[in-house]
């Protein structure tokens, strides 16, 4: 079974959309009540995102 990677633009779309996400959970966590726990999840979805971003970059300066 071979791997198929991903395409970069497509990697960038989700970095995009995790980065946004996490926006988004830092923004809701100031305005609940329990806003620590979205934060922590909003840490998460960041470092999902800078992960992702990580990758993007590194495939794009890739020589396959």
């Amino acid at each position: 079974m071979s791997s198929q990677k991903l395409p970069v633009p497509v990697l960038v779309l989700f970095a995009v959309f995790f980065w946004l996400s996490a926006i988004v959970l830092n923004v809701v966590a100031g305005r609940v009540e329990n806003g620590d726990v979205v934060r922590i999840f909003a840490l998460l979805d960041a470092l999902a995102a800078a992960l992702i971003t990580f990758f993007a970059v590194w495939r794009s300066f890739r020589k396959d």
